[in-house]
Parts: structure tokens; sequence; C-alpha cells
């Protein structure tokens, strides 16, 4: 996975065949903060995955591929960038991707409700406050101890930067970490709460 974006794969458009680092490129995903997640993933081995927002399937890839013996839910409100990402995940021969198509509103409870507990969230959809919030008090619910949930894009806009800051002062949550695009999100009891901001 870390010579993916070495466009070493390749990925099925509708009209032709296209290195997945261009596919990378135009999802806005970008080599190292794909990497991130697969080491993420990695690391933690989380057998329960998230994610709002499938888009090309690129995250989900890097998560998915970070730890096979994961199951990655992901979810798209578009029907047709679904199934492009379908279609990466095809290629690829990924077993571990149980894909929905709806709004997040709608579809969130449903797999959250079926699930129970999950390891790891990756939120990458509604750039907004409200429904950002909205997202991580439901997810809220589905945690342990060793959860980690990564909210993508905490400095994309004013609500965002604000969506974060409640995040990071919520009582539940003990330790974050700055990445500029990206915040990881700990919440393992007994920790004194710290928040780091890192240059990555």
């Amino acid at each position: 996975m870390a010579d993916m974006g070495a466009g070493a794969g390749l990925s099925v458009s509708q009209h032709h065949i296209v290195p997945i680092k261009k596919v990378i490129t135009r999802s806005g995903m970008s080599l190292a903060y794909g990497q991130l997640l697969f080491r993420i993933a990695r690391y933690f081995q989380p057998s329960v995955m998230v994610e709002l927002g499938t888009s090309l399937g690129i995250s989900t890839l890097y998560l998915a591929m970070g730890y096979p013996s994961g199951q990655i839910t992901t979810i798209e409100g578009c029907q047709e960038t679904s199934a492009m990402a379908k279609k990466n995940f095809q290629l690829l021969g990924l077993s571990n991707v149980k894909q929905f198509i709806g709004s997040f509103e709608d579809v969130l409870p449903i797999v959250l409700h079926d699930l129970g507990k999950v390891d790891l969230i990756f939120i990458d959809g509604n750039h907004r406050k409200g429904p950002t919030l909205q997202y991580f008090y439901q997810c809220l619910q589905h945690i342990h101890d060793d959860s980690v949930l990564i909210l993508d894009d905490i400095h994309w806009s004013d609500e965002m930067e604000e969506a974060w800051n409640e995040i990071r002062l919520n009582p539940s949550v003990t330790i974050t970490i700055d990445l500029f695009r990206m915040g990881l999100v700990f919440f393992r009891k007994g920790l004194s709460k710290e928040d780091f901001i890192l240059h990555f």
C-alpha cells in the first residue's frame, strides 16, 4: 500500500484506466495523509471501522489495506461516485469493504446501531459545523476506550474550526492531535486531557 501512491495500481473510470496516483490527486487525498491513514489502521488494528464520505474510495483503500482483517463500512451520498469507488475496490480485490449509499443523516444511525461499538471512525463528508457535530455525537454513543476518531478538513472553514474546537473540549475526549488537515481524537480514560498541534 505504501507503493500505491507511486502509481503502482490502476483505477477504472467510466471511460478509461488511469493510474491510482491521478485518482488520488483528483480526490484531494494527498499521499502523505493517505499513508497516515494506512499506518493508523495498521497500528491500531481496528476490527470495526466506519467512514463518512467514500468519494472515489481512496481513503477507504488506505484504511482497508492498512488492516485487512478489519471490516470498514463506508457511506457515500452520491450513487455515481460510489459506483466508481466500488470498481476501485473490486480492482484491488478488497473483501473487507461494505458500501452504503444515502444521506449520512439517514444511514449513519442504522449503521451504528447494527455495528454496536466502533474502533475507528473517519469523518470526511459534510463540511459544516452542525452536521459534523451531529455525526460526532452520534458516533460518541458507539465508541470505547481504545476508539480513534479522525476528522478531515478541520481547518476547512470557520465552521469546521468551531466544530473541531467543540469536539476538542468534549468531556469524553482525552487526547487530540491537530495535523492541520486532519484531527485525531482519542477517548482513553485515565489520561490527562491534552491537545497537541503537530506539523505534518
